[in-house]
């Protein structure tokens, strides 16, 4: 009796030691219930072992597809959730049970995507399956138990493979890994409410190693994420745009999983001559960081390209500049073009133009034939008004001779304006009867080809 007991004794702490460092024969899962405020680490999918209560507790399971070690931990709205690394089955943690929630399967569509929960929703974006690397964002309704496609306007994003997220207020941060399979030096956002993606140019991820999701040189903090580099430390403080590096240098170590109130939950891979490969440690934060408050802000971590905006303004004020040159040197050129009339007759300067040129061939009389016709408001008028605007007030002139006078001096305008323009007799000069008193005979000067300013 008493050797069966040393065996079942024996075989229940083969996995781990409970002494005051926790040790592991194999990796286990950890995470941190949020509803019981402990770190729990899983040994297998049968097996835990609560680090406040400090002891070893055998759950129930229901069945699911796959192995334990291929499912991902994410808190959702204090409920612990674990999702497949391909996306599909759903597991909950609660009061000592692995619970199935979905009625999915092994989709084996999104390995290496960046799982995130939003508004105590699941969603995973990206990833690798069926000889593809994806952009595509899927959510997991808890309602109806399925993946549902989520929509962006994704048209100018690449694939997601490995990649680090972070969920900010309404904001997805998206960096590190690899977009359409090369190294990921940018940021991309996307707005979880709109659906609308934005990206983001970064001088910072160049100068560290491909970041990725499996890197044991992260620490994810509720606003970003702490890089150990070496013997630096830096902290890459998403919300509020900077990154930092902590003045003290640091010894060589490996940093643990998450941080927690400034506390350090983390798994260590040791080497000893024993048979535990694995520890658990909970310690401070300021074990790496003495003065959290001493460090200098080395950058932005990212900012716009403003690259198009550059060129749009280029643009636009070389098309004012061409518009600002063509109303002042080419004025009644442009005037002409707005009005759809070849000549523009200035009042105040008292100068034609034809096409934006000025005419220089007119006489005095042509002048006065222009300025008849714009106090007459473009409209026709009485052929006899000109008479006496070519009458000689030194003497005494018959009829006869004004007429003949009228009729040499609007010949010679005619000639005039036709050979500046090409315009025909008919276009320069149209005549008419009066409507009311048939013997009178009516006249416009340029009917649609002048506008007046």
């Amino acid at each position: 009796m008493k050797n069966a007991f040393i065996y079942l004794l024996a075989f229940t702490f083969s996995g781990f030691t409970l002494a005051q460092e926790l040790k592991f024969s194999q990796k286990p899962k950890l995470i941190y219930d949020y509803t019981h405020k402990e770190a729990i680490l899983f040994k297998n999918d049968s097996v835990v072992f609560k680090t406040k209560q400090k002891k070893e507790v055998s759950i129930f399971k229901s069945a699911f597809p796959g192995n334990f070690y291929e499912y991902l931990f994410i808190n959702v709205g204090g409920r612990n959730i674990f999702v497949h690394e391909g996306c599909g089955p759903v597991l909950e943690f609660r009061n000592d049970s692995l619970v199935r929630l979905d009625k999915s399967y092994l989709h084996r569509n999104q390995f290496g995507g960046s799982l995130f929960s939003y508004k105590n929703e699941i969603y995973f974006l990206g990833g690798y399956g069926l000889f593809m690397v994806k952009k595509i964002v899927t959510k997991y309704s808890f309602e109806n138990k399925e993946w549902d496609l989520v929509k962006t306007n994704d048209a100018n994003i690449p694939t997601f493979t490995n990649c680090l997220s972070k969920v900010i207020d309404d904001n997805l941060y998206v960096f590190g890994g690899f977009t359409n399979e090369a190294a990921n030096h940018k940021l991309y956002v996307l707005n979880l409410k709109t659906k609308e993606w934005k990206v983001y140019k970064s001088n910072i991820f160049k100068n560290f190693q491909t970041i990725t999701q499996n890197q044991n040189t992260l620490l994810e903090e509720e606003n970003g994420f702490y890089i150990i580099d070496g013997y630096k430390m830096f902290y890459l403080d998403i919300k509020n745009n900077c990154i930092k590096q902590y003045k003290n240098k640091l010894s060589k170590h490996h940093p643990g999983n998450f941080i927690l109130k400034d506390n350090i939950y983390g798994i260590f891979e040791i080497k000893t001559d024993e048979n535990y490969n694995f520890i658990f440690e909970k310690y401070p934060l300021k074990k790496h960081i003495n003065n959290i408050s001493d460090f200098i802000v080395l950058d932005q971590i990212y900012y716009e390209d403003h690259t198009e905006l550059y060129i749009t303004i280029c643009v636009v004020s070389l098309l004012l500049i061409i518009i600002l040159y063509v109303i002042t040197r080419k004025k009644y050129w442009f005037i002409s073009i707005v009005y759809k009339t070849p000549f523009i007759y200035c009042i105040k300067k008292e100068k034609l133009f034809y096409k934006g040129k000025f005419v220089t061939v007119l006489n005095k009389y042509d002048m006065l034939l222009l300025e008849k016709q714009f106090l007459s408001k473009n409209n026709f008028f009485p052929l006899s008004d000109l008479n006496d605007l070519f009458s000689d007030s030194k003497q005494q002139d018959t009829m006869d001779v004004l007429i003949k006078r009228r009729e040499t001096k609007l010949n010679g305008f005619i000639k005039t304006i036709a050979a500046v323009s090409g315009l025909s007799s008919e276009k320069i000069c149209a005549f008419k009867k009066n409507e009311t008193d048939k013997r009178i005979k009516e006249i416009q000067i340029l009917p649609t080809a002048i506008t007046y300013i």
